[in-house]
């Protein structure tokens, strides 16, 4: 497991490094509305029994939480009192390429350690962006992360990260335990 994990690291780059140049990709058309239910989305990733309601897909606040996670646990999640132990930033991303590298990133993490501890929290650096969303004052990623999130096999909560770790420009994400 660490070579997986060592091999992991070296694709992260550090916060504040520039993105590196991607491929231009086809311009997907834009999403519509503001997803009060995350849609069921292809077999790669998903199946129907992960899809879990999204609390708030607002700039302010993105928010959604599987019925069996105590709600004791995703009020620490929120407050930011279980620290990250993993982080991907998506700045720079085209969507599509941001969509792969993130249910890539959250199936590494999935069972992964850091150490002898299960990864249980990452953090997910989207930024805030503007265009996009119900106002159109969400960036594109910002605006259909919460959908992704909900969506994925590994995620059982997520929600906006406390100023110190981001703020409206990044997203607590708490994994399912192998």
């Amino acid at each position: 497991m660490t070579d997986a994990w060592d091999a992991f690291r070296r694709t992260v780059r550090k916060l504040g490094d520039p993105a590196p140049k991607q491929p231009k990709t086809p311009k997907l058309p834009p999403a519509t509305g503001t997803p009060t239910l995350a849609r069921k989305a292809s077999s790669i990733f998903h199946s129907p029994s992960s899809i879990f309601p999204v609390i708030s897909n607002t700039p302010q606040r993105l928010a959604g939480c599987h019925p069996s996670v105590p709600s004791k646990t995703f009020k620490q999640l929120g407050l930011g009192q279980l620290s990250p132990q993993a982080v991907i930033d998506l700045h720079g991303l085209r969507e599509a390429q941001a969509w792969l590298e993130l249910h890539a990133f959250l199936a590494a993490m999935h069972g992964a350690e850091a150490g002898n501890t299960p990864i249980r929290v990452v953090l997910v650096i989207h930024g805030k962006g503007h265009g996009h969303g119900a106002a159109k004052d969400m960036g594109v990623i910002k605006s259909q992360l919460a959908a992704q999130l909900a969506q994925s096999p590994h995620v059982l909560a997520f929600h906006t990260a406390q100023p110190h770790d981001g703020g409206m420009g990044a997203t607590y994400v708490l994994l399912k335990q192998k």
